[in-house]
């Protein structure tokens, strides 16, 4: 039984019950024999009394308990003698003070125990083999070893065994349960055997010992409260009955804490050590008083008897006292002061005296309580009920200790029972009394609460016919109303009756009483305690916070008792609460209302989840941040409880008022596999065929959409993420007009890199009618964003980068967006970066992230992205509920398993090119469009405010005249080459010695006292260089891997990297080299191959390069790089510039793209905005550009092109940021055609790329251009 193993003393127990039942069955139908040994039944009762004593496990002191009933119900006989001989002693045991030692003399040694090793320290009985004197004890009756125990042989306890040493028990938990066994078993005797439990019960009544009082009286409730089921008690009984009450009712008499009788001048046996300290401090501050002769007059004005000291005489004592400093005289032969040391005395009395007022209040407390709740269970009152009824409801509203509590409310259920035909009766009042309590703090809301669980047990169906006053209690604010047929005019009586209220604290009160009753209500009385939920439902949109709180606990403990009834109303009358958007209250409070309901009732909300999810879904997007809150914790729980509802009916009642949506059925259907999500019909034209996969892409976005819900498209790189997000918000627009809606939509905002602002805006404008989505560019410096915000109701989309965001949030929290599209969302993954704190603050209806990267080997980072999509759905960010699928994905080595089982899949879909593209992979070409830096802009329009400008200008209308041949051609030439090394970067035009005539200009434009030729050599004043390191990254190279947890795995890319002719590509070339993976990616690994590698060493450069995949790039010109070569290994190709022909282009791009490539080619053009390149580039959509023309006069296509647009050509990129970009206009030439052909018919044949060198020398043109 006392093994120190749980499941060995466990199983002990178990047997010993199941033996017990057994032998108590055999024993109904034959009484004439004890269903247990009566030779071992005192033993018995020893050993399972001990498990009472020392138990910790809670399963193991049930079984005990049941065990000691079982044993309780043996002969009479049998009990008889082991109440005679152990009953005594087991109240000692009971009784045993805080720290002091169990008597091993009185306690139960098996003959041979477990190993001595086995035992619990101080905790748990360690005892030693008997020796052989206690070996020969065996045989002895047990008078016999109940006599060897009194005489001191006590070898067994070689350990004591200390009262409150195992921290795992409960002292005055014990000691209810040793005292509700021995009342049990006092119950069972009669006759003169019920002296053997009297005498030890009037003896430890009569001590001055608190916690004997508690005992006795505990084991007398158990006795008495045992009788009640037997009919009218004997005489002996009686008289027992009618002494104890006297005595208790004379103790209880006894009004003062400081003496446990009216007649005794001594305290508590419990405090007798704390008094004599007191009063030892008290005499020493006395005496030293006295001594220093300072304060004699004080001392005699003040009347103390300190032998007979108590603790408010020691507290009024040490108030009298004040002492004041007096310099020098107050100073003591060793130097000390003398007023500190008195006032140090004087401290120490008031602690002492403090500390003994207070545990001396709680003992004397929990003792008069017990004593009340004696008298009460022995069913004779007094006359005078207060000395009763005082304690005991003391005890419910400041006994600290549950169990003991719980005592006093059950025994005031007795009592209000009792006096239930009592003239003038304490009911009412006492009600009244448990009403009010419940706003005194938490100890005394508790012991309500257990009061009312204990008058609805007692009363059962008869408790508001008996007790009036507790249904006057809950309707003392809350107005019934039937549930069924609510009018208007009750609704408005409702909301008249709550609003009158103005204290909040009335409404929590009443709300409470209800909450404490409903769990216990029998079931007759449900019905019209259900005619609160009206009101109760009204109160969950209430404008104060706690209100809505206690009434949402409330509304959840009813669910919890009435599932039925309580969630049908619930269904019809607070989920419409989810979609108020007049009201956040309501919004808050029901969210608040269905997040304490899945916390509550778990598994059994499962026929209900269908009818909870969509509601709960379509607030998910709320402004308010705790209604998003609320609601994605609770869906978060709901989606897992969804499968199990499948095939499950509606429950019942609910078929005809609450039939499931058919609509809502499929959405819970596309919800658990997306998979069966419609086609979504764009309500508008699209200016492409959409592939397969970009349909079920803008199926699942329209999915999204139709339900507020939030995602993330994860698609790999190149498969059109942007296509599919303007689509949809183009179509969002389109259906809101199609719709006549008065209001109009608000913008929407997309936030991307900076370098992709302007390709975002070319690719809505390429695909969508500019007049269904408008887009503005909110870029720029400081003035220029704020002169644009202005015009954000005239655009539809707002395109802008994070780091504008990052700047700007002030502003843009402020609005609320309809769509914010995250693009390269991962950038948001550190949850404490700034951008990612800006990007969070942000209110939109639809929230989307895209992203080829969501996870990047680590779960964890969906936890940020999802904490913007949908906060909290993932747990917070300590506790993220996705913890755990990291580990399960480590093990797997999948991440689509794990994320499914994250409970994300819903809202992510990710499609592969190897998914997508079975057959040979297409080759993508994206245009990334790039603004001019600062310096490149400067130059830029100091070129077109030249005289070189008006020279060019001045010759081509000339021509357009004359029809001559053009004068000075080699002017056009080298304009177009000082812009296309511009466009690059400025080192290429300025070279590493600046010419003076720039510096002034330039050094506006660096830090002060900067070296200008050092400072272009940083990455940002060429944006294409910035966008190089962005796209190399976006593929996994030049990612520091120690800079993140974990290892980044974006998949395998490798890089092309295409410049252009040899010289300038020579150039731009030893930039890249140099500035870019020397300063900023050092582990990139690469190869490089230009014209000045000789013909035969090529081949072995791309042998090299297809053969070892730790090269990351291979730097080359479209000259030698688009000549024959396979350079099937890599799957990434980046135009730093691009040729004049576009085919010498894409002959370059198909060394990649051709059979053997297993890989989808993404073709990256860097496009500077606004410059000669953008030109250059749309023109290629003819198959025409005006290099081409230039170079090529037999290109026949350049009869299209007027002078204006090669006058446009040389436009500065006057910078429209926000909106469209403007075509800047010179004007109307008369004659342009003409004139440009006799310029291109002057150009006869070309030169070799030596000729252009020599004849065009940049140094001289710039010479010219700054002269």
């Amino acid at each position: 039984m006392r093994h120190s193993i749980t499941s060995v003393r466990l199983s002990a127990i178990r047997t010993l019950e199941r033996l017990l039942e057994a032998g108590y069955r055999r024993s109904i139908t034959d009484e004439s024999s004890s269903f247990w040994p009566s030779f071992i039944v005192g033993d018995t009762l020893r050993i399972v009394f001990q498990n009472l004593l020392l138990e910790s496990n809670e399963e193991i002191l049930q079984c005990s308990e049941r065990v000691w009933n079982l044993l309780v119900k043996c002969l009479v006989e049998d009990l008889e003698s082991a109440a005679k001989l152990y009953f005594s002693s087991w109240i000692e045991l009971a009784t045993t003070p805080y720290g002091s030692p169990l008597d091993a003399a009185k306690m139960f040694w098996p003959v041979a125990l477990p190993r001595k090793s086995h035992f619990k320290a101080a905790a748990k009985m360690r005892a030693v083999m008997l020796e052989s004197e206690s070996q020969r004890n065996k045989a002895l009756e047990p008078t016999e070893i109940m006599s060897g125990e009194q005489n001191g042989d006590t070898s067994a306890n070689s350990t004591k065994i200390i009262v409150g040493a195992d921290l795992d028990i409960s002292v005055t938990h014990t000691r209810v349960v040793t005292s509700t066994a021995l009342g049990i078993m006092a119950s069972k005797l009669n006759g003169a055997s019920l002296q053997y439990v009297v005498d030890p019960l009037w003896k430890g009544l009569t001590t001055l010992s608190g916690v004997q009082r508690q005992v006795v009286s505990m084991v007398l409730i158990s006795w008495f409260k045992e009788l009640k089921d037997f009919p009218k008690p004997d005489e002996v009984i009686a008289g027992i009955s009618s002494n104890f009450r006297l005595c208790l009712l004379d103790l209880l008499a006894c009004s003062n804490p400081a003496y446990p009788s009216k007649d005794s001048l001594l305290p508590y046996a419990e405090l007798s050590r704390t008094y004599s300290k007191m009063r030892n401090e008290a005499r020493q501050l006395y005496s030293a008083t006295e001594a220093s002769g300072l304060y004699n007059d004080l001392l005699s004005s003040i009347k103390v008897d300190i032998e007979n000291l108590t603790a408010d005489d020691a507290v009024n004592f040490a108030s009298q006292l004040v002492f004041v400093g007096t310099g020098t005289s107050g100073l003591e032969s060793d130097g000390r002061n003398l007023f500190e040391e008195l006032e140090s005395l004087k401290q120490k009395l008031l602690t002492t005296a403090g500390y003994l007022k207070c545990v001396q209040n709680n003992l004397h407390l929990t003792v008069s309580a017990l004593l009340a709740a004696a008298v009460v269970w022995m069913s004779e009152l007094p006359a005078k009920l207060n000395p009763i009824i005082l304690p005991i409801m003391s005890s419910i509203k400041r006994e600290q200790e549950e169990i003991l509590q719980s005592k006093a409310a059950e025994s005031l259920a007795e009592l209000i029972h009792y006096c239930i035909e009592r003239k003038p009766g304490p009911n009412d009042k006492l009600i009244k009394n448990l009403y009010r309590s419940k706003v005194e703090g938490f100890i005394s809301r508790r012991g309500s609460e257990l009061a009312l669980k204990y008058l609805c047990m007692k009363f059962g169906g008869s408790l508001f016919d008996k007790l009036p006053k507790i249904w006057h209690c809950l309707v003392e604010v809350l107005r019934p109303c039937n549930l069924e047929g609510l009018t208007p005019e009750d609704e408005k009586l409702i909301d008249q009756s709550i609003d009158s209220i103005k204290d909040p604290q009335i409404l929590i009160n009443n709300i409470q009483v209800v909450r404490s009753i409903a769990p216990f209500l029998e079931e007759t009385l449900r019905q019209k305690l259900l005619t609160l939920l009206p009101c109760i439902f009204r109160c969950v949109r209430h404008s104060h916070i706690a209100v809505r709180l206690a009434s949402s606990r409330c509304i959840t403990a009813m669910a919890k008792s009435m599932t039925l009834d309580v969630m049908g109303a619930l269904i019809e009358n607070v989920v419409p609460m989810l979609g108020d958007m007049a009201s956040v209250h309501a919004r808050q409070g029901a969210g608040m209302l269905v997040s304490l309901l899945v916390q509550g009732l778990g598994l059994e909300l499962v026929p209900y989840a269908p009818l909870l999810v969509v509601p709960l879904l379509r607030c998910m997007s709320d402004c308010d941040h705790s209604v998003r809150q609320s609601v994605t914790h609770s869906f978060a729980a709901l989606v897992p409880l969804l499968p199990l509802a499948r095939g499950i009916p509606p429950p019942v009642g609910l078929t005809d008022r609450l039939s499931r949506n058919k609509e809502d059925a499929q959405f819970l259907e596309q919800l658990v596999d997306n998979s069966h999500i419609d086609d979504y019909k764009l309500p508008f034209e699209l200016k492409v065929t959409l592939r397969r996969y970009q349909q079920e892409g803008i199926n699942w976005l329209a999915f999204l959409k139709r339900f507020n819900l939030h995602g993330i498209l994860c698609d790999d790189m190149g498969l059109g993420k942007t296509l599919q997000s303007s689509a949809i918000v183009a179509s969002d627009i389109a259906e809101h007009i199609a719709a006549n809606k008065g209001e109009d939509l608000p913008p929407s905002l997309i936030i991307c890199p900076s370098t992709l602002v302007g390709h975002w805006v070319y690719e809505i404008e390429k695909f969508i009618d500019p007049s269904l989505l408008t887009t503005l560019q909110y870029i720029g410096s400081a003035q220029e964003r704020s002169s644009l915000r202005p015009q954000f109701n005239k655009h539809n989309a707002i395109v802008t980068s994070y780091d504008v965001v990052r700047k700007d949030i002030d502003h843009l929290k402020q609005l609320f967006w309809n769509y914010c599209i995250l693009d390269e969302g991962h950038i948001i993954k550190n949850s404490k970066s700034k951008v990612t704190g800006a990007v969070k603050q942000l209110k939109a209806k639809h929230r989307l992230i895209l992203s080829g990267t969501p996870i990047q080997n680590n779960v964890l980072d969906l936890w940020s992205l999802f904490d913007f999509l949908m906060p909290g759905f993932l747990g917070t960010e300590r506790q993220p509920e996705i913890l755990n699928v990291q580990q399960k994905m480590q093990k797997q080595g999948t991440s689509h398993g794990s994320i499914a089982q994250a409970g994300v899949m819903p809202f992510l879909l990710r499609r592969t090119k190897d998914e997508v593209l079975s057959d040979l992979p297409e080759k993508i070409i994206q245009d990334r469009y790039c603004d001019l830096s600062p310096i490149q802009l400067k130059l830029y329009e100091q070129f077109s405010g030249s005289h070189v400008k008006q020279e060019i200008s001045t010759i081509v209308k000339q021509n357009d005249d004359t029809g001559g041949a053009p004068k000075a051609s080699s002017h056009v030439f080298q304009a177009l080459q000082y812009l296309l090394k511009l466009c690059s970067h400025p080192l290429l035009v300025l070279g590493e010695r600046i010419p003076e005539s720039l510096l002034p200009m330039l050094s506006e434009l660096v830090p002060a006292n900067s070296d200008i030729a050092s400072e272009l050599h940083k990455i940002h004043h060429s944006p294409k260089l910035v966008a190089l390191q962005e796209i190399m990254e976006e593929c996994g190279i030049g990612v520091d891997a120690s800079s993140s947890e974990g290892t980044i795995s974006v998949g395998q890319h490798r890089v092309l990297i295409f410049a252009q002719h040899k010289v300038m590509a020579a150039a731009l070339l030893d930039v890249i080299e140099k500035d870019l993976f020397h300063t900023h990616m050092k582990n990139v690994a690469y190869l490089r191959l230009d014209g000045s590698v000789e013909p035969e060493k090529r081949f072995e450069i791309v042998k090299a390069f297809n053969s070892d995949p730790t090269i990351d790039a291979l730097l080359l010109t479209t000259h030698v790089g688009g000549l024959g070569l396979n350079l099937t290994s890599a799957d990434t190709l980046v135009f730093m510039e691009h040729d004049w022909n576009p085919m010498r282009d894409h002959q370059a791009m198909d060394r990649a793209h051709r059979l053997g490539q297993r890989k989808v080619v993404n073709v990256h053009r860097l496009i500077m905005r606004g410059t000669l390149e953008e030109k250059v580039m749309s023109l290629q959509k003819f198959k025409v550009s005006i290099a081409n023309a230039v170079i090529n006069a037999d290109n026949a296509s350049m009869t299209t092109m007027n002078t204006d647009q090669l006058l446009d050509l040389f436009t500065s990129a006057e910078g429209k940021k926000g909106a469209r970009m403007s075509k800047a206009s010179e004007g109307e030439v008369p004659g342009r055609g003409k004139g440009l052909k006799a310029i291109l018919g002057g150009l006869e044949e070309l030169w070799d790329q030596s000729q252009y060198t020599e004849e065009y020398n940049l140094n001289q043109f710039l010479a010219k251009l700054n002269g």
